[in-house]
């Protein structure tokens, strides 16, 4: 079947061309995606997730590892005050698992009394850390278990005395055992406190 076309010139007149020379896209067409088409989208998508997902998993260990680091640190610090200065200084990690808080225990009440006043060296700030919203740990999560001499709970702060022992921040008895948990996802990293030296390592 052809079709028709008026050809310019003097003495102008149609003429009928072949369909099969006229281009295709003169032609509507309402054809869809082929199944070769959607098979490629398809591998393009499940080679990006591939790519993809490690990427997040080691963002997460990252993540994990600066909080780790920010605890150390804190733990370090209270240690090396309370040497220097002859007074018990302390950590505690809150109840929500978010933020770990630097105190230095007031011995004058009859039940020893953390005192949230500490400053930080470098920010000049008060030294505490929000490991769960800080931009660079955000989502970690620190759950802490100190043990004391007293048989009880897990308790969620420990105090360093002036010879860098750890003992309570409640009754100063020595710390028997103490870890701070950081964790986000599958991630996760273990600080601990040695009982007597009062040593900070990571697991």
């Amino acid at each position: 079947m052809g079709i028709s076309r008026e050809v310019a010139g003097p003495h102008s007149k149609k003429v009928m061309w072949p369909s099969y020379l006229i281009s295709k896209r003169a032609r509507p067409t309402d054809k869809g995606f082929s199944l070769a088409e959607l098979l490629v989208v398809v591998v393009i998508v499940g080679i990006v997730a591939v790519v993809a997902i490690p990427t997040f998993s080691s963002n997460d260990g990252k993540k994990v590892d600066v909080a780790t680091n920010e605890v150390v640190q804190a733990l370090r610090f209270s240690r090396s005050e309370a040497m220097r200065a002859g007074t018990h200084h302390g950590v505690r990690i809150t109840a929500d698992q978010e933020r770990l808080q630097v105190f230095w225990l007031d011995l004058a009440p009859v039940t020893p009394t953390e005192r949230f006043t500490i400053y930080d060296p470098i920010s000049k700030k008060l030294y505490e850390e929000n490991v769960k919203t800080s931009h660079a740990s955000t989502g970690v999560l620190a759950t802490a278990d100190f043990r004391y001499a007293i048989p009880g709970s897990p308790v969620w702060a420990v105090a360093f005395n002036a010879r860098g022992e750890p003992v309570a921040s409640s009754d100063l008895n020595p710390m028997l055992s103490g870890s701070i948990v950081l964790n986000l996802g599958n991630f996760s990293k273990t600080i601990t406190v040695a009982p007597v030296t009062g040593r900070v390592t990571v697991q």
